[in-house]
């Protein structure tokens, strides 16, 4: 067995293999990696949501309980589906922060396609604790329809 493995990696990297093939090889492995790691998704798990803030025309406004429950209802509907943040996203379009039950902090931040093809929402958790591990930041794509249910929660904070 293991010398099957040394004539193998003998042939691999014999001049028999011409430079071109190999580099093919290569180039077609990291595009696998990378392809298979674009696309795994995550389930985001947020614990129970203290406090929260909207924007309204650049004020900052604390969201009420009743608002805080339909906010908690839109993250429970889009738990699945995200993936990490590949790229520096645009400015946001609508944003809230929160403060979670265990002392976390966070934002989930909309990017709205002007177009009218939906957008994406960023997910951000920052935690004061020291030593604590840094969670990376995660992405999911959008609706039309999932946007405008989340600006209705940003909306009403200016209300």
């Amino acid at each position: 067995m293991q010398q099957t493995s040394v004539r193998r990696r003998q042939y691999l990297d014999s001049k028999v293999m011409s430079p071109l093939i190999r580099s093919f090889l290569r180039l077609l492995i990291a595009t696998s990696m990378i392809l298979g790691v674009a696309s795994c998704t995550e389930k985001i798990d947020t614990p129970p949501i203290a406090s929260a803030t909207g924007y309204w025309y650049g004020r900052p406004v604390s969201l009420n309980q009743q608002q805080l429950l339909v906010l908690s209802h839109w993250i429970d509907v889009h738990r699945t589906g995200w993936k990490g943040l590949m790229e520096t996203p645009s400015l946001p379009s609508i944003g809230i922060t929160v403060k979670y039950a265990d002392g976390r902090s966070g934002s989930f931040e909309i990017w709205h396609d002007s177009s009218g093809g939906g957008g994406a929402v960023y997910h951000y958790v920052y935690d004061p604790t020291p030593g604590a591990k840094q969670v990376d930041p995660l992405e999911q794509r959008l609706s039309e329809q999932d946007i405008q249910a989340f600006r209705a929660i940003a909306d009403s904070t200016g209300k």
